[in-house]
């Protein structure tokens, strides 16, 4: 079961990211709609989901390997938390 729900959860957090970075794009590219703050918390944000993807990804590795794991992913929610 757990590689069903870890397959799952990647495709979706995959899929946040990529939408967050399509969001990021457009604001970048908008000039009057979109101030210069908003832009850069649409980039923050891109960068944490990012970094909770890779660090989500190297949990599950590390989980095959008995290593720390939850430690990794418990620092990966921590950047989705993150605003």
């Amino acid at each position: 079961m757990h590689p069903v729900v870890e397959t799952i959860f990647d495709t979706f957090l995959s899929a946040y990211c990529n939408a967050v970075n399509a969001v990021a794009l457009m604001s970048e590219k908008q000039d009057q709609s979109q101030t210069f703050e908003q832009t850069m918390i649409w980039m923050k944000a891109k960068v944490l989901a990012d970094d909770a993807l890779k660090l989500f990804r190297e949990a599950h590795q590390m989980r095959r390997t008995w290593t720390n794991a939850d430690a990794l992913a418990q620092e990966a929610i921590s950047k989705l938390k993150e605003r």
